[in-house]
């Protein structure tokens, strides 16, 4: 399921000509999160419209490195308890975050279709950005 939501997050139709970066590795705390954030900033500083996405449904942190505290986390907006629209906060000039939190302490993977529908949803939001970094939880499993 993992490999899905990335590859779906990565190459979508509607937004073709964004380039999208995403951090991966098969081992937590290598500095996915870390390289992800830096380079969000530096495309910001650059002067290009950057969306960085925490796809680390259960341990995403990047808020906290980035010292964010959206109004809801991109779990309670694939699960629908929130609107993608208040997972979204402003870090830097021209980046904003997509920013992640913990499902629940017995969490898991949401079913196929929730995942689906929020990647479906994250790509209207590609046009007003010129670049989407995303990084991914660790690990390369087949759910």
């Amino acid at each position: 399921m993992r490999r899905e939501l990335v590859t779906r997050a990565l190459r979508d139709r509607e937004s073709i000509d964004v380039p999208r970066i995403a951090f991966v590795s098969g081992k937590g705390g290598v500095g996915k999160s870390t390289l992800a954030l830096a380079s969000a900033l530096t495309f910001g500083q650059s002067g290009m419209r950057t969306l960085l996405v925490d796809m680390n449904w259960r341990w995403g942190a990047i808020h906290i490195l980035a010292n964010a505290y959206p109004q809801a986390s991109v779990a309670e907006a694939m699960l629908g308890d929130a609107a993608i629209a208040d997972s979204v906060c402003h870090i830097a000039p021209r980046v904003d975050l997509l920013a992640s939190a913990a499902i629940s302490a017995g969490g898991g993977w949401p079913p196929t279709e929730t995942i689906t529908r929020f990647v479906d949803a994250l790509a209207n939001m590609h046009g007003r950005y010129d670049v989407v970094i995303i990084d991914t939880p660790a690990g390369i499993i087949e759910q």
